[in-house]
This record gives C-alpha cells, sequence and structure tokens, in this order.
C-alpha cells in the first residue's frame, strides 16, 4: 500500500522540462567556478605570505652554508647554468663590456664554456674599450677602420697595462716621499732633497714611456697621481727652505699649487676639494710666501702668459742691461731643459769662483750642491744631447782626463717657472738665439 501511496503522489508532481535542467547545470557551473577562483586567490595569498614569512627568516637568521658534496654542487650549477643559457649573447657582451680590467675579463672567460665562447668575440673587447676607455674608442676612424682588422683584445690588454704601470709608479713614488720625510725627520735634508727629486724625475720619465697614459686611467687615479706629485713637490719646498736654496723652494711650491689646481678641476667639487686638499693647500702657500720673502732679486714683475715661440733647449740667452747685479748680471745662459709643465732649466756657462784655490763653474743660484755636466762626448749612456756637439749629464767619469774630450762641470742651474721667462723674454730682460756652438759653451770663461 505505501507503495502505491508514493506513485499516487509522485504522479502527480510536474516534471522538469529541457530547459529547466539547462539553467540548473549553469548555475551548479558558476558555483563551481567560484569556488575555484576563491581557492586560487587563497592559494596566492599562501604563497605571498609564505614568500613574506621566508624573507623575514632570511633578515634575522644567517644564510647557512650550501651543503657541499658534489651532487649538491652539480646541481646548483645546472640551475644557473638553465638560468644563464636564456639570456641572449647580446646580453651577456653589453654585461663584459663595462669590465675594463684585462685579467677581470680572463677569469670570466674560465668560469664556464659559455662565458669563454663570448670572451672569444672580438666585438666584446671593442664594447669594452668603448665603455672603459672612450678617449682611446674616439681615436679610430670607424668609417676607414674595419673593426674586424683590429685585434680588439690585444688594444684593451695594452690599455690595461698602462694603467697597471701606471699605479705601480703612484706606488714608488709614495714609497720615495717616505724615505724622504724619514731623511727630513732625521735633519739630513740634502738626502731628502735628493729622495724628493729622484720621485719626481722618476714620474716625469716614466709618463714619457706610457702612451696614451691620460686617455686610459680613471679620474680617481690621474687625481691620486696629482696629489702625490703635489705632495712631493710641498716636501721639496719644505726642505729647500731649510737648505736657504730660495729659488728652488719657491718654484716647487708653485709647481705644488698648480698640481692642486689641476686637481681641484678634476675633482668639479669645491667642497669635497676643500674637505681633502685644503690642509695641504695652505701649507703649499706658507711656503711660496716664505721663499719669497728671502728670494733674490729676480724679475718676478716680468710673468707673462703668451709663449715666446722658438725658445728650447739649446737655445742661449744672454742677460741685457736690464740685468744689473746679482749672478745673472752680464750672464750668457743655455737651456737644457724645457718642459714648460715640470722644469724649465738653464746653466750658467759663463761665470766662475775660487773655491780655496780652485776655480769652479757656478750654473745658477739653485741647488748650488747639485752638479750639471756639460760635455762633446758622443753616445754616452745617460746623456742628452742640447746641440750639435753638445751634451748634458751620462756616464762620463771614465773619459775624464782625456786630452780628445771637453768636460764641464757646473754647480747649480738656472730655473724659471712656467710663464716666468716668457715675460722676461718679452720685456727684454735677455736677449736669445738659437746658433749656440759647441765652442762656445767650452771656452773657458
Amino acid at each position: 500500500m505505501e507503495i502505491e501511496s508514493t506513485k499516487e503522489k509522485n504522479k502527480y508532481e510536474p516534471l522538469q522540462t529541457e530547459e529547466e535542467e539547462v539553467k540548473i547545470d549553469a548555475e551548479k557551473l558558476k558555483a563551481v567556478k567560484l569556488i575555484q577562483s576563491k581557492y586560487r586567490e587563497h592559494l596566492q595569498y599562501k604563497r605571498v605570505r609564505a614568500l613574506a614569512q621566508e624573507a623575514e627568516y632570511l633578515q634575522k637568521t644567517p644564510v647557512k652554508p650550501q651543503d657541499p658534496t658534489e651532487d649538491n654542487v652539480r646541481e646548483v650549477s645546472l640551475k644557473q647554468s638553465f638560468y644563464i643559457k636564456k639570456l641572449p649573447t647580446e646580453a651577456w657582451i653589453n654585461i663584459f663590456s663595462f669590465v675594463a680590467d684585462y685579467q677581470q675579463l680572463l677569469g670570466i672567460s674560465r668560469t664556464c664554456k659559455l662565458f669563454n665562447q663570448i670572451c672569444k668575440m672580438n666585438i666584446l673587447w671593442l664594447e669594452s674599450l668603448r665603455v672603459s676607455m672612450p678617449k682611446v674608442y674616439q681615436k679610430y676612424d670607424f668609417k676607414v677602420t674595419n673593426v674586424k682588422d683590429i685585434n680588439w683584445r690585444d688594444v684593451v690588454k695594452e690599455k690595461c697595462l698602462v694603467i697597471k704601470a701606471y699605479a705601480k709608479i703612484i706606488k714608488s713614488m709614495h714609497e720615495q716621499k717616505d724615505r724622504g720625510n724619514a731623511f727630513f725627520h732625521q735633519a739630513k735634508y740634502s738626502e731628502a732633497a735628493s729622495c724628493f727629486k729622484d720621485a719626481l724625475d722618476f714620474m716625469k720619465n716614466s709618463k714619457k714611456n706610457l702612451v696614451d697614459v691620460n686617455d686610459v686611467i680613471t679620474k680617481e687615479l690621474q687625481s691620486e697621481g696629482l696629489k702625490i706629485t703635489a705632495i712631493l713637490l710641498s716636501n721639496s719646498s719644505m726642505v729647500e727652505i731649510k737648505l736657504e736654496n730660495w729659488p728652488k723652494a719657491f718654484y716647487d711650491a708653485v709647481k705644488a699649487k698648480k698640481k692642486l689646481k689641476m686637481i681641484r678641476d678634476l675633482m668639479d667639487d669645491p667642497e669635497e676639494y676643500k674637505k681633502k686638499f685644503e690642509l695641504l693647500e695652505e701649507k703649499v702657500i706658507y711656503r711660496m710666501k716664505q721663499a719669497w720673502v728671502n728670494f733674490p732679486m729676480i724679475s718676478f714683475v716680468r710673468y707673462s702668459d703668451q709663449v715666446v715661440e722658438g725658445v728650447g733647449v739649446g737655445t742661449m740667452i744672454e742677460a741685457t742691461e736690464n740685468i744689473s747685479g746679482g749672478i745673472f748680471s752680464g750672464s750668457k745662459v743655455l737651456m737644457v731643459d724645457y718642459d714648460r709643465s715640470h722644469s724649465i732649466k738653464g746653466v750658467i756657462i759663463n761665470k766662475t769662483v775660487n773655491v780655496q784655490g780652485s776655480r769652479m763653474r757656478v750654473g745658477g743660484p739653485c741647488e748650488m750642491h747639485v752638479k750639471t755636466t756639460l760635455h762633446n762626448i758622443p753616445n754616452v749612456p745617460g746623456a742628452k744631447q742640447v746641440l750639435e756637439g753638445v751634451w748634458v749629464g751620462g756616464e762620463v767619469d771614465s773619459y775624464r782626463g782625456n786630452p780628445q774630450y771637453k768636460i764641464n762641470d757646473y754647480y747649480g742651474y738656472a730655473a724659471w717657472f712656467d710663464g716666468q721667462l716668457d715675460g722676461e723674454l718679452r720685456h727684454n730682460d735677455w736677449s736669445w738665439h738659437n746658433n749656440a756652438a759647441a765652442d762656445q759653451i767650452f771656452t773657458d770663461y
């Protein structure tokens, strides 16, 4: 009976149409999608929260070293290699081009086969040159130069060697400065002066052998070179004041101030310059003033920034009536060094004094303890030709006493700072010519 009553009941319920069934299925699908969306949001939230927790943990907990087992290293290497290979070669070229140091690039090339292949590409070294040494790069005219015809790796290597050589020069100058300072503190002023002079001459002569040095060194290295040069010149001025060699003390202080000006222009930051170099500049100015007060009468007011063309090594200058009194009166000076940025020197050839019965040639008022040798011996090691038949310096001791040769020793020398001699020549303090002959030099005055 129950069964029958149930059937009776269902018999009177209306059947669902096809449209109603589709509508129910759509609502179910919508509900499922909503659940899935919320679940994805939940997973994303969990992931972000987990990352935040991991970051916080790493900040508070020092990273432990990785397991150095072979399997672990191989696994890490494979992962890194996978990500490395995803970067295009062009990207690596751009990255490596910022590595200027030759040894660093070689080191990178040894880390894996991919880097080794990239570092063999000529274009990489050209890019490195362009980015790290733009002044050298700009000297190449690529309208007429085929980039494939030049081994750019060798070019970069050569320039990096110049940088290393310059850094070694600076290191040697610091060592020589320390030796000079040690002599100074022991009151051995002549030895200290020689140390400072040797260091400055070393820088001057070494830079001549370094091609394009100012084009390849960084501003920091250039500033460091100027700094140690200024310190050496300042210390040299200090020693010369102790030796009462006032002209040399003044010239060195002037040169030191010029180097400091170059540093200031290079830094282009007045506050930073003041912080680092104000004390040194004050010392230099003080030494200039101290030497100026005791400086022998000479035409400082004649300074000129207009260069007198034609004057140089081998030029003979002769005092006019404008110079009266003192060692320069009536003097004839042979120019033996003419580098405006560093040294303008000459030797008075016609002045002598008697010292304990011996005749001594006086070359000038600067550094009377320094001897300059003029001679007519060709091919002497270390000698520099001044004019035809006349050389200065070199190893001449083995030739002394040989009547075939002329060897004159001069004690002291004449020196000018840049612009001073130009002014004196323009104001007719000196006449000058380039017709000096060996016979005139070696005449007994």
